[in-house]
């Protein structure tokens, strides 16, 4: 009994590794992928960095991210950023130092945004506090994730007047509400504007391991406005032909206002806006709760 017990632990053992190193795979994976950027941003995949059974290699060996993030953080004093040891406002000399936060707590790589430049309404994307990140991480022995918002910076979102209506009916640009315009091909163009310098600058950069979407949850949800997506014509529209795949006009009415009657017709049909039973027009909806999960 002893001796076929003692065999079958090695087995579990084997069987469990496997598993495990399937799963960690796969998370991985999932934890932390480099985005693959569209062919029109010419960015070119970092030299030396790649992805082979769902493990990354960096510099010819497997490579788990534990990454914090690099860049500045735009609500802190510099005082405040010094002090905590924020890898971008302390003394260069003291980079890979005891006095940099990152290094001393077990990090290999950081993310990097340069949301100080994103909010400027007039100062262009200048890689410049790029270029100085990645001077930083060669010194500390760290790497660097280039983090690309997907919604237009403040000076890109104002010239090319991307915005989004909000459920008050108020105007605001992408980068105020943290998300995507509506249109992918004006979003996608306006990213290219802002980025397209940064992605030269750091093409050949062997420090750089990547790119990676940023936005958090924002791309098509603010927590600065209770907004969740934009209410502008493209939207309203689109919603409508959505519910005109499903519903008549008088289902509709009877599933939202609680008669078939409820809409004269399809341009009265507007979705509804968070927390109260009413519309974007202000209507009262019977049903608010199936036309809140319609709209989303």
């Amino acid at each position: 009994m002893k001796r076929t017990l003692s065999k079958s632990i090695p087995t579990l053992n084997v069987l469990t590794s496997r598993i495990l190193m399937r799963f960690l795979r796969k998370t991985v994976l999932l934890l932390f992928v480099s985005v693959a950027v569209p062919p029109a941003f010419s960015a070119d995949q970092p030299l030396g960095h790649y992805f082979k059974d769902g493990i990354r290699y960096v510099d010819g060996k497997p490579f788990f991210v534990r990454s914090a993030y690099f860049g500045y953080n735009h609500w802190m004093t510099k005082v405040e950023k010094q002090g905590l040891g924020n890898f971008m406002a302390i003394p260069f000399e003291e980079v890979g130092t005891l006095r940099d936060f990152y290094s001393t707590a077990g990090f290999n790589s950081g993310q990097y945004a340069n949301w100080l430049h994103h909010w400027a309404v007039d100062t262009p994307y200048d890689p410049e506090l790029t270029m100085d990140c990645i001077r930083r991480a060669e010194k500390a022995g760290q790497k660097v994730v280039i983090t690309i918002p997907v919604f237009a910076p403040s000076s890109i979102a104002d010239e090319m007047d991307l915005h989004w209506i909000t459920e008050e009916g108020k105007k605001l640009p992408v980068s105020t509400v943290w998300g995507m315009h509506h249109d992918p091909d004006l979003n996608a163009e306006a990213l290219r504007k802002a980025y397209q310098a940064v992605f030269d600058a750091v093409r050949d950069e062997p420090t750089v391991i990547g790119y990676q979407l940023g936005g958090e949850r924002w791309a098509y949800d603010s927590v600065r406005t209770r907004t969740e997506v934009s209410y502008d014509d493209y939207s309203l529209n689109k919603f409508r032909e959505f519910l005109q795949k499903s519903f008549s006009l008088e289902e509709i009415s009877q599933r939202y206002g609680g008669s078939p009657d409820f809409y004269a017709s399809w341009d009265e049909v507007y979705p509804p806006i968070s927390k109260r039973p009413l519309d974007f027009k202000k209507r009262e909806l019977a049903n608010f709760n199936v036309a809140r999960w319609d709209w989303h």
